[in-house]
């Protein structure tokens, strides 16, 4: 496990790390039962160290609960990173209710491993302080999932609320819109009236120079008419 740490972790990455797996597994005598023992080195040790931690963080008095690790425990523990697992990195801060409630979770999984893998689970039941700390992490993680559900609601509530101010704005927006565009049709009607009346002014003075150039040369052609008569009278006389 030290040398293929990746198979320890159940963590191989490669493109077929199924049958890659499979391969360091029969390398070992009995591929199911090493399995199983492995399994159970991992969650006893874990259980271990969470009981070791629950012991030095209780606060009641009364003897010590906590049991040293043997050295095949404490390798597993460097193998594994169980110490980050179970107490988590100094330096990491969590945002939000999503980390608290894997955490939660986790808490919860490890003593439920805890009461079964326990010895004593075989012929008596559990303390009754593991079932007060079963009980209290369940509540935590109802109260975890109560708290998302509200915040998601909230969230769900401030998006509606902003949904709606949006489409009264979107709503007067294209109200104006719609007065500006009444008044456009009005003003380019009034201009299409008014073109419509001056070309109507520019043809009725077409005509009018029109009649008034064809009565000029009327005019004109008579009094040439007239000229010429009076000619005709006075060559006459002349005769």
């Amino acid at each position: 496990m030290v040398q293929h740490s990746d198979l320890a972790k159940g963590q191989l990455q490669s493109a077929n790390a199924k049958q890659c797996a499979n391969n360091l597994w029969t390398k070992l005598a009995d591929i199911a039962g090493w399995k199983k023992v492995w399994s159970d080195l991992r969650n006893h040790t874990k259980v271990k160290m969470r009981r070791n931690k629950m012991s030095i963080s209780s606060t009641g008095g009364g003897v010590s609960q906590y049991c040293p690790l043997s050295s095949m425990e404490e390798q597993i523990i460097n193998l594994l990173h169980m110490e980050e697992a179970v107490n988590g990195l100094p330096s990491s801060t969590c945002f939000g209710t999503s980390a608290n409630t894997s955490q939660v979770v986790s808490d919860i999984n490890d003593l439920i491993e805890e009461v079964l893998l326990s010895p004593q689970n075989e012929n008596e039941p559990a303390p009754a302080a593991k079932h007060n700390c079963l009980n209290e992490s369940l509540q935590s993680a109802k109260r975890s999932r109560l708290s998302q559900q509200n915040e998601r609601d909230s969230l769900l509530r401030t998006q509606v609320e902003t949904q709606g101010i949006f489409h009264q704005e979107s709503t007067k927006l294209l109200g104006d819109i719609k007065c500006s565009l009444k008044e456009l049709v009005r003003y380019n009607r009034k201009i299409f009236e008014l073109k419509e009346k001056e070309l109507a002014f520019c043809k009725e003075k077409f005509e009018y120079k029109k009649k008034y150039k064809l009565q000029k040369q009327k005019n004109a052609i008579e009094k040439l008419e007239l000229k010429k008569k009076i000619l005709e009278l006075e060559l006459s006389k002349t005769l």
